[in-house]
């Protein structure tokens, strides 16, 4: 499957300015091409075209620190008294939504019941859509530091 991308400006987070008036080209799910132009060629089998109609393409964006089934602020002590279910949905939940916000990639660094390595193989599988996941499971910290006693967390000094 082919996907064409025209009419657009690409951001490509490289520190170079924006491409305006360029074609993306998209060739089994990566940027094959981009250039610059307008499309004018007919629609082939196996392709798709869409105008921007000026909008911006960019990378998909990452978030580097998360805990997906958190609360916070937690005002009503949920994490204290739901389910391990619920606390799971929750989780899903948001990782679906960070997707639809443009976060393709997220770094998990601790869940509760290992919400995220369900999660996770989950969206590998394909039974939902969601963000790459890159997960820990239990969070891990020193010994009196950052994250100690929570989400059920391990210490790892040494």
């Amino acid at each position: 499957m082919k996907t064409i991308l025209t009419n657009c400006t690409v951001i490509a987070c490289t520190g170079k300015q924006p491409m305006k008036d360029v074609i993306v080209i998209v060739e089994d799910d990566k940027i094959a091409e981009v250039k610059a132009g307008t499309y004018s060629q007919a629609v082939g089998e196996g392709e798709r075209v869409f105008d921007l109609e000026g909008g911006y393409v960019l990378p998909g964006l990452w978030d580097v620190h998360a805990h997906l089934g958190d609360l916070i602020p937690d005002p009503k002590h949920l994490l204290e008294t739901e389910s391990p279910i619920d606390y799971a949905i929750r989780a899903g939940r948001n990782a679906m939504d960070a997707l639809r916000a443009g976060i393709t990639g997220i770094r998990i660094l601790g869940e509760d019941h290992y919400a995220d390595v369900a999660w996770k193989r989950a969206f590998d599988a394909g039974v939902f859509v969601g963000p790459r996941l890159f997960v820990c499971g239990k969070a891990m910290c020193i010994t009196g530091g950052h994250g100690h006693g929570t989400l059920g967390s391990v210490e790892v000094d040494g």
